[in-house]
Protein backbone atom coordinates (compact mmCIF):
# COMPACT_ATOMS: atom_id res chain seq x y z
CA UNK A 1 0.00 0.00 0.00
CA UNK A 2 1.07 3.72 -0.71
CA UNK A 3 1.68 6.37 1.31
CA UNK A 4 -0.45 9.08 1.05
CA UNK A 5 2.23 11.57 0.03
CA UNK A 6 2.12 8.70 -2.63
CA UNK A 7 -1.41 9.21 -3.43
CA UNK A 8 -1.16 12.78 -3.88
CA UNK A 9 1.63 12.47 -6.42
CA UNK A 10 -0.32 10.06 -8.41
CA UNK A 11 -2.87 12.67 -8.24
CA UNK A 12 -1.20 15.01 -9.42
CA UNK A 13 0.26 13.18 -12.24
CA UNK A 14 -3.56 12.07 -13.54
CA UNK A 15 -4.53 15.99 -13.19
CA UNK A 16 -1.46 16.64 -14.82
CA UNK A 17 -2.28 14.87 -17.71
CA UNK A 18 -6.44 16.36 -17.58
CA UNK A 19 -5.36 20.00 -17.93
CA UNK A 20 -2.31 20.32 -19.95
CA UNK A 21 -2.46 17.16 -22.22
CA UNK A 22 -5.09 16.20 -24.91
CA UNK A 23 -8.65 17.33 -22.89
CA UNK A 24 -11.75 17.30 -24.54
CA UNK A 25 -15.30 18.06 -23.42
CA UNK A 26 -18.65 16.82 -24.38
CA UNK A 27 -21.72 18.77 -23.62
CA UNK A 28 -25.31 18.28 -23.97
CA UNK A 29 -28.30 20.19 -24.66
CA UNK A 30 -31.39 19.28 -22.80
CA UNK A 31 -33.64 22.11 -23.61
CA UNK A 32 -35.19 20.41 -26.72
CA UNK A 33 -35.73 16.41 -26.82
CA UNK A 34 -37.73 15.40 -29.71
CA UNK A 35 -40.84 13.15 -29.35
CA UNK A 36 -42.50 11.76 -26.76
CA UNK A 37 -41.42 12.68 -22.95
CA UNK A 38 -38.78 10.31 -21.31
CA UNK A 39 -35.73 10.34 -19.32
CA UNK A 40 -32.68 10.18 -21.86
CA UNK A 41 -29.00 9.07 -21.47
CA UNK A 42 -26.20 9.68 -24.43
CA UNK A 43 -24.01 7.35 -26.07
CA UNK A 44 -20.26 9.07 -26.85
CA UNK A 45 -17.74 7.48 -29.36
CA UNK A 46 -14.02 8.06 -27.59
CA UNK A 47 -10.84 7.75 -30.36
CA UNK A 48 -9.23 5.32 -28.21
CA UNK A 49 -5.71 6.54 -29.82
CA UNK A 50 -6.21 10.41 -28.91
CA UNK A 51 -9.64 10.64 -26.59
CA UNK A 52 -11.18 12.54 -28.99
CA UNK A 53 -15.26 12.17 -29.50
CA UNK A 54 -16.08 10.74 -32.85
CA UNK A 55 -19.92 11.31 -32.47
CA UNK A 56 -22.55 11.50 -29.64
CA UNK A 57 -26.33 10.58 -29.91
CA UNK A 58 -29.14 10.77 -27.37
CA UNK A 59 -30.96 6.79 -26.14
CA UNK A 60 -33.93 6.01 -24.17
CA UNK A 61 -32.90 5.75 -20.49
CA UNK A 62 -32.56 2.91 -18.59
CA UNK A 63 -33.72 2.54 -14.74
CA UNK A 64 -31.72 -0.11 -14.54
CA UNK A 65 -28.55 0.12 -11.89
CA UNK A 66 -26.86 -1.89 -14.82
CA UNK A 67 -27.04 -0.73 -18.59
CA UNK A 68 -27.53 -3.39 -20.86
CA UNK A 69 -25.19 -2.24 -24.00
CA UNK A 70 -23.95 -4.82 -26.30
CA UNK A 71 -21.29 -4.18 -29.52
CA UNK A 72 -22.97 -6.89 -31.97
CA UNK A 73 -20.67 -6.60 -35.24
CA UNK A 74 -21.16 -2.89 -36.25
CA UNK A 75 -23.72 -1.83 -34.24
CA UNK A 76 -24.83 -1.10 -30.77
CA UNK A 77 -27.61 -3.03 -29.46
CA UNK A 78 -28.96 -1.90 -26.15
CA UNK A 79 -32.07 -2.65 -23.49
CA UNK A 80 -33.93 0.30 -22.10
CA UNK A 81 -37.02 0.66 -19.32
CA UNK A 82 -37.60 4.06 -17.79
CA UNK A 83 -38.76 2.76 -14.44
CA UNK A 84 -39.97 -0.19 -12.37
CA UNK A 85 -43.55 -1.29 -12.69
CA UNK A 86 -45.76 -0.08 -9.32
CA UNK A 87 -48.18 -3.03 -9.73
CA UNK A 88 -50.81 -0.83 -10.68
CA UNK A 89 -53.28 -1.94 -13.15
CA UNK A 90 -52.90 1.38 -15.04
CA UNK A 91 -49.19 1.91 -14.56
CA UNK A 92 -47.03 2.66 -18.12
CA UNK A 93 -44.35 0.34 -18.63
CA UNK A 94 -42.28 2.06 -21.21
CA UNK A 95 -38.93 -0.04 -22.33
CA UNK A 96 -37.78 -2.12 -24.77
CA UNK A 97 -34.42 -2.34 -26.99
CA UNK A 98 -32.76 -0.07 -29.91
CA UNK A 99 -29.76 -0.05 -32.14
CA UNK A 100 -27.29 2.06 -33.44
CA UNK A 101 -24.16 1.91 -35.76
CA UNK A 102 -20.71 2.06 -34.96
CA UNK A 103 -21.03 5.70 -36.92
CA UNK A 104 -23.91 6.58 -34.52
CA UNK A 105 -26.47 6.40 -36.71
CA UNK A 106 -30.01 5.52 -35.43
CA UNK A 107 -31.05 1.75 -37.18
CA UNK A 108 -34.30 0.84 -34.86
CA UNK A 109 -36.16 0.91 -31.81
CA UNK A 110 -38.72 -1.19 -30.63
CA UNK A 111 -41.16 -0.77 -27.79
CA UNK A 112 -41.20 -3.85 -26.08
CA UNK A 113 -42.17 -3.23 -22.61
CA UNK A 114 -39.35 -3.55 -19.46
CA UNK A 115 -36.60 -5.14 -20.39
CA UNK A 116 -34.92 -7.40 -17.41
CA UNK A 117 -32.30 -8.26 -19.01
CA UNK A 118 -30.77 -9.84 -22.70
CA UNK A 119 -27.95 -11.46 -24.86
CA UNK A 120 -27.27 -11.85 -28.52
CA UNK A 121 -26.60 -15.21 -30.28
CA UNK A 122 -26.30 -16.14 -33.93
CA UNK A 123 -27.95 -12.11 -34.47
CA UNK A 124 -30.74 -12.38 -32.33
CA UNK A 125 -31.13 -10.89 -29.30
CA UNK A 126 -32.53 -12.87 -26.91
CA UNK A 127 -34.50 -11.01 -24.02
CA UNK A 128 -36.76 -11.27 -20.81
CA UNK A 129 -39.57 -8.65 -20.91
CA UNK A 130 -42.20 -7.32 -18.65
CA UNK A 131 -44.97 -6.29 -21.85
CA UNK A 132 -47.50 -4.87 -18.96
CA UNK A 133 -48.30 -5.69 -15.16
CA UNK A 134 -48.74 -9.36 -14.32
CA UNK A 135 -47.11 -10.36 -17.84
CA UNK A 136 -43.65 -11.65 -18.49
CA UNK A 137 -42.38 -13.34 -21.65
CA UNK A 138 -39.17 -14.59 -23.16
CA UNK A 139 -38.41 -12.91 -26.59
CA UNK A 140 -35.77 -12.71 -29.30
CA UNK A 141 -35.66 -10.25 -32.20
CA UNK A 142 -33.28 -10.08 -35.18
CA UNK A 143 -30.14 -7.54 -34.49
CA UNK A 144 -30.64 -6.61 -38.37
CA UNK A 145 -33.79 -4.45 -37.45
CA UNK A 146 -35.60 -4.90 -34.45
CA UNK A 147 -38.00 -7.78 -35.89
CA UNK A 148 -39.73 -10.77 -33.82
CA UNK A 149 -37.95 -13.59 -34.11
CA UNK A 150 -39.66 -15.65 -31.60
CA UNK A 151 -42.15 -15.11 -28.48
CA UNK A 152 -43.43 -17.40 -25.77
CA UNK A 153 -45.01 -16.52 -22.20
CA UNK A 154 -42.91 -17.35 -18.97
CA UNK A 155 -42.42 -16.49 -15.47
CA UNK A 156 -38.41 -15.91 -16.17
CA UNK A 157 -36.98 -12.55 -13.81
CA UNK A 158 -33.80 -12.05 -14.43
CA UNK A 159 -31.58 -11.69 -17.87
CA UNK A 160 -30.87 -14.85 -19.72
CA UNK A 161 -27.68 -17.05 -19.54
CA UNK A 162 -26.12 -17.31 -22.77
CA UNK A 163 -23.89 -20.73 -23.77
CA UNK A 164 -23.33 -21.15 -27.54
CA UNK A 165 -26.55 -21.95 -29.08
CA UNK A 166 -28.49 -22.03 -25.79
CA UNK A 167 -30.39 -19.47 -23.91
CA UNK A 168 -30.88 -20.21 -20.41
CA UNK A 169 -33.82 -18.45 -18.23
CA UNK A 170 -33.90 -18.48 -14.51
CA UNK A 171 -37.54 -18.13 -12.68
CA UNK A 172 -40.12 -18.61 -10.09
CA UNK A 173 -40.14 -22.04 -10.27
CA UNK A 174 -37.05 -23.74 -12.34
CA UNK A 175 -34.91 -22.84 -15.02
CA UNK A 176 -35.84 -23.59 -18.89
CA UNK A 177 -33.14 -23.92 -21.66
CA UNK A 178 -34.33 -22.39 -25.14
CA UNK A 179 -32.55 -22.30 -28.56
CA UNK A 180 -31.84 -18.85 -28.58
CA UNK A 181 -32.34 -19.27 -32.63
CA UNK A 182 -35.97 -20.38 -32.79
CA UNK A 183 -36.79 -19.85 -28.87
CA UNK A 184 -37.80 -23.56 -29.29
CA UNK A 185 -37.83 -25.43 -25.46
CA UNK A 186 -34.71 -27.79 -24.96
CA UNK A 187 -35.52 -29.04 -21.45
CA UNK A 188 -36.89 -27.46 -18.17
CA UNK A 189 -35.91 -28.39 -14.84
CA UNK A 190 -37.90 -27.33 -11.57
CA UNK A 191 -41.39 -27.82 -9.31
CA UNK A 192 -43.65 -25.17 -7.56
CA UNK A 193 -42.23 -23.32 -4.48
CA UNK A 194 -38.68 -23.23 -5.66
CA UNK A 195 -36.56 -19.96 -7.50
CA UNK A 196 -33.40 -20.05 -9.53
CA UNK A 197 -31.04 -17.25 -9.64
CA UNK A 198 -27.26 -16.75 -9.89
CA UNK A 199 -26.08 -19.74 -12.26
CA UNK A 200 -23.18 -20.13 -14.25
CA UNK A 201 -22.26 -21.81 -17.58
CA UNK A 202 -19.64 -23.20 -18.53
CA UNK A 203 -18.35 -26.24 -20.93
CA UNK A 204 -21.44 -27.18 -21.93
CA UNK A 205 -22.90 -27.44 -18.46
CA UNK A 206 -25.08 -24.85 -16.02
CA UNK A 207 -24.37 -24.73 -12.10
CA UNK A 208 -27.89 -23.61 -10.57
CA UNK A 209 -28.51 -22.29 -6.89
CA UNK A 210 -31.74 -23.33 -5.44
CA UNK A 211 -32.18 -21.68 -1.77
CA UNK A 212 -35.64 -23.59 -1.23
CA UNK A 213 -34.06 -26.86 -1.49
CA UNK A 214 -30.45 -26.66 0.29
CA UNK A 215 -28.74 -27.57 -3.38
CA UNK A 216 -26.90 -27.05 -6.54
CA UNK A 217 -28.13 -28.35 -9.22
CA UNK A 218 -25.36 -29.49 -11.67
CA UNK A 219 -26.86 -29.65 -15.44
CA UNK A 220 -25.79 -30.32 -18.75
CA UNK A 221 -27.05 -27.86 -20.97
CA UNK A 222 -27.69 -30.29 -24.59
CA UNK A 223 -29.70 -32.65 -22.12
CA UNK A 224 -31.02 -31.34 -19.32
CA UNK A 225 -29.62 -34.00 -17.35
CA UNK A 226 -29.02 -32.88 -13.88
CA UNK A 227 -27.34 -33.65 -11.13
CA UNK A 228 -28.75 -32.96 -7.08
CA UNK A 229 -25.69 -32.11 -4.53
CA UNK A 230 -26.33 -30.67 -1.67
CA UNK A 231 -24.92 -27.89 -0.15
CA UNK A 232 -21.84 -28.07 2.63
CA UNK A 233 -23.27 -25.51 4.85
CA UNK A 234 -26.63 -27.05 4.96
CA UNK A 235 -28.12 -23.82 4.29
CA UNK A 236 -29.36 -22.48 1.27
CA UNK A 237 -27.48 -21.75 -2.24
CA UNK A 238 -28.20 -18.41 -2.91
CA UNK A 239 -25.94 -17.60 -5.79
CA UNK A 240 -22.41 -19.33 -8.23
CA UNK A 241 -19.83 -17.04 -7.74
CA UNK A 242 -17.59 -18.55 -9.84
CA UNK A 243 -17.27 -21.51 -11.75
CA UNK A 244 -14.02 -22.88 -14.04
CA UNK A 245 -13.04 -26.08 -14.94
CA UNK A 246 -11.59 -27.05 -11.80
CA UNK A 247 -13.59 -25.38 -8.93
CA UNK A 248 -17.08 -23.54 -8.34
CA UNK A 249 -17.40 -21.51 -5.76
CA UNK A 250 -21.01 -20.47 -4.26
CA UNK A 251 -22.63 -18.08 -1.94
CA UNK A 252 -24.39 -19.67 1.12
CA UNK A 253 -26.33 -18.37 3.88
CA UNK A 254 -28.07 -20.13 6.97
CA UNK A 255 -28.88 -20.25 10.36
CA UNK A 256 -26.57 -20.34 13.61
CA UNK A 257 -26.99 -19.82 17.47
CA UNK A 258 -24.80 -17.44 18.28
CA UNK A 259 -22.69 -17.68 22.23
CA UNK A 260 -26.21 -15.87 24.28
CA UNK A 261 -28.62 -18.78 22.33
CA UNK A 262 -30.10 -16.31 19.91
CA UNK A 263 -30.50 -17.25 15.86
CA UNK A 264 -28.38 -15.13 13.97
CA UNK A 265 -27.65 -15.64 9.69
CA UNK A 266 -24.45 -16.75 8.70
CA UNK A 267 -22.90 -16.49 5.28
CA UNK A 268 -20.03 -18.38 3.35
CA UNK A 269 -18.02 -19.22 0.26
CA UNK A 270 -17.43 -22.31 -0.26
CA UNK A 271 -14.88 -23.97 -3.00
CA UNK A 272 -16.29 -27.82 -4.21
CA UNK A 273 -14.20 -29.45 -6.41
CA UNK A 274 -15.75 -29.54 -10.00
CA UNK A 275 -15.44 -33.24 -10.89
CA UNK A 276 -16.37 -34.26 -7.38
CA UNK A 277 -18.44 -31.95 -5.77
CA UNK A 278 -15.85 -32.34 -2.84
CA UNK A 279 -15.68 -29.03 -0.53
CA UNK A 280 -12.16 -27.86 -0.84
CA UNK A 281 -12.36 -24.68 1.18
CA UNK A 282 -14.74 -22.86 2.99
CA UNK A 283 -14.72 -18.72 4.21
CA UNK A 284 -17.08 -17.62 6.86
CA UNK A 285 -17.86 -13.77 6.05
CA UNK A 286 -20.56 -11.18 7.45
CA UNK A 287 -21.72 -10.96 4.08
CA UNK A 288 -21.41 -12.60 0.87
CA UNK A 289 -23.10 -9.86 -1.23
CA UNK A 290 -20.51 -7.60 -3.52
CA UNK A 291 -18.24 -10.62 -3.48
CA UNK A 292 -17.24 -10.78 -7.03
CA UNK A 293 -15.23 -13.32 -9.80
CA UNK A 294 -11.83 -11.14 -11.11
CA UNK A 295 -9.72 -14.07 -12.99
CA UNK A 296 -8.39 -16.15 -10.42
CA UNK A 297 -9.05 -14.53 -7.47
CA UNK A 298 -12.52 -13.67 -5.43
CA UNK A 299 -13.06 -10.26 -4.41
CA UNK A 300 -15.08 -9.45 -0.82
CA UNK A 301 -15.55 -5.91 -0.73
CA UNK A 302 -15.87 -4.10 2.72
CA UNK A 303 -13.53 -1.55 5.14
CA UNK A 304 -10.75 -4.29 4.27
CA UNK A 305 -11.29 -5.46 0.85
CA UNK A 306 -10.12 -9.60 0.97
CA UNK A 307 -9.01 -11.24 -2.07
CA UNK A 308 -9.05 -14.92 -1.95
CA UNK A 309 -7.20 -17.61 -4.41
CA UNK A 310 -9.92 -18.92 -6.09
CA UNK A 311 -8.65 -22.20 -6.08
CA UNK A 312 -7.46 -22.94 -2.46
CA UNK A 313 -9.49 -19.74 -0.55
CA UNK A 314 -6.13 -18.77 0.96
CA UNK A 315 -6.57 -15.30 1.45
CA UNK A 316 -3.68 -13.22 -0.41
CA UNK A 317 -4.43 -9.85 0.40
CA UNK A 318 -6.26 -7.62 2.56
CA UNK A 319 -6.95 -4.41 1.80
CA UNK A 320 -7.53 -1.69 4.46
CA UNK A 321 -9.99 0.54 3.25
CA UNK A 322 -10.66 3.14 6.13
CA UNK A 323 -13.81 4.76 5.83
CA UNK A 324 -13.72 4.35 1.68
CA UNK A 325 -15.98 1.15 1.56
CA UNK A 326 -17.57 2.43 -1.38
CA UNK A 327 -16.45 -0.74 -3.47
CA UNK A 328 -17.40 -0.24 -7.52
CA UNK A 329 -15.71 -3.14 -9.21
CA UNK A 330 -13.00 -5.75 -9.76
CA UNK A 331 -12.05 -6.35 -13.07
CA UNK A 332 -9.19 -8.78 -14.68
CA UNK A 333 -6.01 -7.63 -16.61
CA UNK A 334 -2.81 -10.05 -17.60
CA UNK A 335 -1.66 -11.44 -14.53
CA UNK A 336 -3.22 -9.08 -12.14
CA UNK A 337 -6.68 -7.35 -11.02
CA UNK A 338 -8.05 -4.34 -10.61
CA UNK A 339 -10.35 -3.28 -7.82
CA UNK A 340 -11.95 0.22 -7.64
CA UNK A 341 -13.41 1.58 -4.34
CA UNK A 342 -13.92 4.95 -3.46
CA UNK A 343 -11.80 6.73 -5.69
CA UNK A 344 -9.53 4.75 -5.44
CA UNK A 345 -8.42 2.23 -8.23
CA UNK A 346 -5.90 -0.46 -6.83
CA UNK A 347 -3.91 -2.88 -8.95
CA UNK A 348 -3.07 -6.34 -7.17
CA UNK A 349 0.01 -7.84 -8.68
CA UNK A 350 2.35 -10.22 -7.18
CA UNK A 351 0.82 -10.20 -4.07
CA UNK A 352 1.67 -6.58 -3.80
CA UNK A 353 -0.80 -3.53 -4.01
CA UNK A 354 -0.30 -0.70 -5.67
CA UNK A 355 -3.32 2.84 -5.45
CA UNK A 356 -3.61 5.55 -8.57
CA UNK A 357 -6.47 8.15 -6.84
CA UNK A 358 -8.37 9.32 -9.84
CA UNK A 359 -11.63 10.73 -8.14
CA UNK A 360 -14.28 10.25 -5.40
CA UNK A 361 -16.16 7.60 -7.23
CA UNK A 362 -15.11 4.92 -10.26
CA UNK A 363 -17.34 3.47 -12.39
CA UNK A 364 -15.07 0.88 -13.83
CA UNK A 365 -11.41 -0.03 -15.64
CA UNK A 366 -10.93 -1.79 -18.96
CA UNK A 367 -7.64 -3.19 -19.87
CA UNK A 368 -6.72 -1.99 -23.90
CA UNK A 369 -3.52 -3.35 -24.08
CA UNK A 370 -0.70 -4.15 -22.06
CA UNK A 371 0.46 -0.57 -22.17
CA UNK A 372 -2.72 1.15 -21.77
CA UNK A 373 -5.85 0.60 -19.40
CA UNK A 374 -9.22 3.11 -19.50
CA UNK A 375 -10.79 4.37 -16.52
CA UNK A 376 -14.17 5.87 -15.85
CA UNK A 377 -13.99 7.58 -12.70
CA UNK A 378 -15.53 11.32 -11.36
CA UNK A 379 -12.40 13.23 -9.63
CA UNK A 380 -12.64 15.16 -6.14
CA UNK A 381 -13.78 18.53 -8.07
CA UNK A 382 -16.81 16.97 -9.42
CA UNK A 383 -16.10 16.83 -12.84
CA UNK A 384 -16.26 13.44 -14.66
CA UNK A 385 -14.22 11.76 -16.95
CA UNK A 386 -12.50 8.92 -18.71
CA UNK A 387 -8.91 8.63 -19.16
CA UNK A 388 -6.49 6.49 -20.68
CA UNK A 389 -4.08 5.65 -18.24
CA UNK A 390 -0.85 3.62 -18.42
CA UNK A 391 -0.37 0.12 -17.44
CA UNK A 392 0.82 0.91 -13.94
CA UNK A 393 -1.96 3.61 -13.82
CA UNK A 394 0.76 6.08 -12.66
CA UNK A 395 0.48 8.59 -15.77
CA UNK A 396 -1.86 9.60 -17.76
CA UNK A 397 -1.85 9.66 -21.60
CA UNK A 398 -5.20 11.79 -21.80
CA UNK A 399 -8.02 12.29 -21.12
CA UNK A 400 -11.61 13.54 -21.80
CA UNK A 401 -14.41 15.07 -19.83
CA UNK A 402 -18.18 14.27 -19.56
CA UNK A 403 -20.97 16.19 -18.73
CA UNK A 404 -22.59 13.16 -16.51
CA UNK A 405 -20.73 10.16 -14.69
CA UNK A 406 -20.11 6.97 -16.96
CA UNK A 407 -22.86 4.76 -16.29
CA UNK A 408 -21.24 1.94 -18.83
CA UNK A 409 -18.43 1.57 -20.85
CA UNK A 410 -18.39 -0.65 -24.54
CA UNK A 411 -14.86 -1.46 -26.01
CA UNK A 412 -14.63 -1.36 -29.71
CA UNK A 413 -11.94 -2.37 -31.85
CA UNK A 414 -10.73 1.52 -32.02
CA UNK A 415 -13.35 3.21 -30.44
CA UNK A 416 -15.27 3.41 -26.33
CA UNK A 417 -18.01 3.67 -26.28
CA UNK A 418 -19.46 5.64 -23.12
CA UNK A 419 -23.14 5.62 -22.01
CA UNK A 420 -24.09 8.54 -19.46
CA UNK A 421 -27.46 9.20 -18.12
CA UNK A 422 -28.89 12.58 -17.96
CA UNK A 423 -31.56 12.52 -15.36
CA UNK A 424 -32.66 16.35 -16.28
CA UNK A 425 -33.67 15.64 -19.35
CA UNK A 426 -37.06 14.02 -19.35
CA UNK A 427 -37.92 13.80 -22.73
CA UNK A 428 -37.06 11.75 -26.10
Amino acid sequence: MKTLSALIIAALLLASCSDSGDVFEFTFSTDECPGDRIPTSHVVAVDLATGEPNWSQRIPYSADSSPRVELVGDRLVFAFSTAEPSGEPDDPIFGGAAALSTAGEPLWQETLGMVDGFGVVDEVVVMSVIPDVGRRTEMGIAVADGTSVWRHPADSWDSPLLMGPIALFEGGNGVRARQASTGDEMWFYGSDGISTWGSLTLDGRAVVPVVELAKYIDVDLDTGEAIEIDTASGGGAVRVIALTPHVVVGHEEWWATDDRGKKIAVAGLFGYDRDTWQEVWHRDVANAWGVVWAGGLIVKPGRNIRVFNIETGAEVAKIPAGHRDRFEFATSRRNDILIGYDGIVASYANRELSEMLIGSATEGAWEIDENRTLVASTRLDGTHQVAMMNAELTAGLWSAKLDMPADHVVLGEDAAYVVMSDASCTSF
